[in-house]
């Protein structure tokens, strides 16, 4: 690895940001560096000048949770540069939908992402990512002893609703009386916040004056930079149990103190009454910090660089976030442990066992923990399967609205969601207009669930062009099946004509069907355009007032997305 290809790093403006969020940045970049001449473009870009100014061997381009819409044009431009994304995000955070849908116009080959959790969370990538964990910049200086720290205990950190294990640490600690500093946390997007936070030298200083330090992963129960910081700065690390941390070597009581918030205190206060063991314990954590997480052991993006120059247009992962890279290789997923997955299983799996009133509350827990679609899409879902159709729709048109509000566009399941609860609740005007507002989203190649937009008119959805659909939640013709079951089981709670409807299609599988109604808007048409939603065969729709004559076709599309949030494959 000794000649230095140059990297092109497309990314949004940075200046607006914390100081702390800026080194972070500074020290991604100053690891790449070590592999590459890397050239960084902030804002709105023409890849295509970019590229023949700066004749890069490879293009990183990030989104995620520091990105703000931005214009990248000239991206037909040179497809012999291999193009990685970039996914900066936490595993749980909402902008992994905008990053999708990023990378899928971007046309990337692969995925990077710092976070250990994210196959877990986000599926539809899973089969591309590329870990390029967190790691720490030691001070090089050798840390004092824990014994002759003047801070037994140091609580640094945020203390929102998604670091749960923190708060309840900090709770316990208060009410055991353990002498404990406590440093604010004043968010991570604003600059102006700088004032009232401790980063930099002095963050590390704060460290390397402690002997305890809780670190928390947040509901993912993911690897961040304050496990490894921690230990770096000769402090024993105590933390919450995952797969993440055992992933990257990680021992309760080797290297550690891993345990749930109350014993996690009691053994605190133990250790700090058993220096030389505290000691010990902190000693092997900075051991193995500085053999397997330092800048330099992060040469992932080297490493796929050199393997994609060998074997052009292969697939390229590892067996684990921490293993080298291989070709023809996918990392395995680690166990979904984040708080809020757990509680999104459980709830679906209740709703689906008929014991909606319990998904509910589970959904709302997760709910509560971080704001997200998936929690609100399966809230949505419970409401549905008990007939509570203007709730559901209340509910989706949130997670739209929230979608929208991250991305400038909602979320295509989330859409459709709404849509099928508007329909279920009898309003088919409101979900002809969300369809016809949009018809297919470019950016996400999803066309929307259609109903009938007025009368006498014909209609028709545009599906989209053909390919892979970005999503959250992969695999469409699985999907599509398990919607049309639970579709069936909303029609049967809501009347028999629709229950009779969903059997016949099934059976028969038209591609075109005749309704006899007395009315375009009454209960059979409704019924009928809920059918339609769920159907993969029927293709026209005739409707006929009994009079003997047949009145205006309509024609519907089928929904095009791939994944409803929060439903496993």
């Amino acid at each position: 690895m000794s000649e230095r290809p140059t990297l092109l790093h497309l990314r949004t403006g940075t200046a607006h940001l914390p100081a702390f969020v800026r080194g972070h940045l500074a020290d991604q970049r100053r690891c790449l560096e070590q592999w590459f001449r890397v050239v960084v473009v902030e804002g709105d870009a023409d890849y295509a000048a970019l590229v023949d100014r700066h004749e890069p061997a490879l293009a990183l381009l990030e989104s995620g949770v520091y990105t703000v819409p931005r214009t990248i044009t000239g991206l037909t431009a040179r497809p012999e540069v291999p193009r990685l994304g970039f996914l900066h995000a936490d595993a749980y955070c909402p902008t992994r939908a905008r990053a999708i849908a990023d990378f899928d116009h971007w046309e990337v080959e692969q995925v990077l992402t710092t976070s250990v959790s994210m196959a877990a969370y986000t599926p539809a990538l899973a089969e591309r990512l590329v870990v390029w964990a967190n790691f720490v910049v030691p001070s090089g200086d050798d840390p004092l002893p824990p014994a002759g720290r003047p801070v037994p205990v140091l609580m640094t950190g945020s203390h929102a609703a998604h670091y749960p294990w923190r708060v309840a640490v900090a709770r316990e600690l208060e009410q055991a009386g353990i002498a404990t500093r406590r440093t604010p946390h004043a968010g991570w997007f604003d600059r102006a916040a700088d004032a009232r936070m401790v980063s930099g030298a002095a963050y590390v200083a704060e460290l390397e004056s402690s002997q305890v330090v809780p670190a928390c992963g947040s509901i993912a129960r993911d690897l961040v930079r304050k496990h490894l910081e921690v230990p770096a700065a000769g402090a024993l690390l105590v933390a919450e149990p995952s797969a993440a941390l055992a992933a990257a070597g990680f021992r309760d009581g080797v290297n550690c103190v891993l345990a749930e918030p109350r014993e996690a205190v009691r053994r605190t206060r133990d250790l700090l009454g058993e220096p030389d063991e505290l000691a010990r314990l902190a000693a092997a954590g900075r051991t193995l910090v500085l053999e397997r997480h330092t800048a330099a052991q992060r040469d992932q993006v080297r490493q796929w660089h050199d393997l994609r120059r060998q074997h052009p247009g292969a697939r390229i992962g590892h067996r684990g976030p921490f293993l080298p890279l291989e070709v023809g290789t996918q990392a395995p997923t680690l166990a979904a442990d984040g708080r809020d997955r757990i509680l999104l299983a459980e709830a679906g799996e209740l709703r689906r066992g008929g014991r909606v009133a319990e998904a509910e509350v589970r959904a709302l827990r997760a709910a509560n923990l971080h704001p997200a679609i998936e929690p609100l899409a399966e809230l949505a879902r419970c409401r549905l399967a008990v007939g509570r159709a203007a709730s559901a729709a209340d509910v989706a048109a949130r997670g739209v609205e929230m979608s929208t509000s991250i991305g400038g566009a909602p979320d295509p399941g989330m859409l459709a969601l709404l849509v099928r609860a508007e329909t279920a609740a009898h309003r088919p005007d409101r979900a002809a207009r969300l369809a016809a507002a949009y018809p297919a989203d470019p950016r996400r190649r999803a066309s929307l669930v259609p109903v009938d937009p007025g009368e006498g008119r014909p209609f028709r959805i545009h599906r989209g062009p053909a390919g892979p659909v970005p999503a959250l939640r992969p695999r469409y013709r699985r999907l599509r099946l398990r919607w049309r079951s639970r579709l069936r089981t909303l029609l049967w709670r809501t009347g028999t004509l629709e229950t009779e409807l969903a059997g016949l299609l099934a059976r028969t599988q038209p591609t075109r069907v005749v309704v006899v109604a007395p009315s375009r808007r009454g209960r059979a048409c409704v019924a009928l355009t809920q059918v339609v939603a769920a159907s993969t065969s029927v293709d026209e729709v005739w409707w006929s007032n009994g009079s003997g004559r047949s009145a205006a076709r309509l024609r519907f599309g089928v929904h095009e997305s791939t994944w409803e949030p929060g439903v496993a494959p």
